[in-house]
């Protein structure tokens, strides 16, 4: 059975969308370690979030409307449209962990590697 945490929308739009909405990058490694029950590291936190943004917009797909606008967010406005989505969506949803089959846990270490060597 999968657990459940609440956490706050400004994380998991940060996830959805691939840009930062919550004042600090630690919300998003807290909820994708939440999510994938993993201790990341920050060059893990791109291929991670695709993961985890399959499972949030096939449970919230309400959220697809944030990815309409997010390439016109910037530092400027991101508070008045992350106001403008919770007012929407609410402050705050209820994520479930994902399962083993839906992350590929990769030893850290090796997979920075895998990315140099590219």
């Amino acid at each position: 059975m999968n657990k459940t945490k609440v956490f706050p929308l400004a994380a998991i739009l940060s996830v959805v969308g691939n840009k930062l909405m919550c004042k600090d990058i630690g919300e998003v490694y807290k909820i994708l370690n939440f999510m994938t029950n993993d201790n990341l590291f920050t060059h893990q936190l791109p291929r991670v979030s695709e993961e985890c943004k399959l499972y949030l917009l096939k449970k919230y797909p309400q959220l697809k409307e944030y990815l309409t606008v997010v390439c016109e967010i910037n530092n400027g406005n991101y508070k008045n449209y992350l106001t403008k989505f919770e007012n929407k969506f609410g402050k705050t949803l209820i994520v479930e962990t994902i399962s083993k089959q839906n992350h590929k846990r990769k030893n850290p270490i090796t997979e920075l590697a895998e990315i140099i060597s590219k």
